[in-house]
């Protein structure tokens, strides 16, 4: 995922997360991926922050 695309769904998702249900039912691990993929890192360096937590 490329991140300009990882940026709009997280932002796709604070927009539609205002209602009180959270319809995406995402971890906080999961979050934590759109996030750092959002800020271009890629999938190998975000495992390897992800591991060595």
């Amino acid at each position: 995922m490329s991140p300009s695309i990882a940026k709009l769904v997280m932002q796709s998702m604070q927009i539609n997360s205002k209602p009180k249900t959270d319809i995406y039912q995402l971890t906080v691990r999961r979050k934590e991926i759109l996030s750092s993929l959002s800020e271009g890192n890629s999938y190998k360096i975000i495992a390897f922050k992800l591991d060595s937590n």
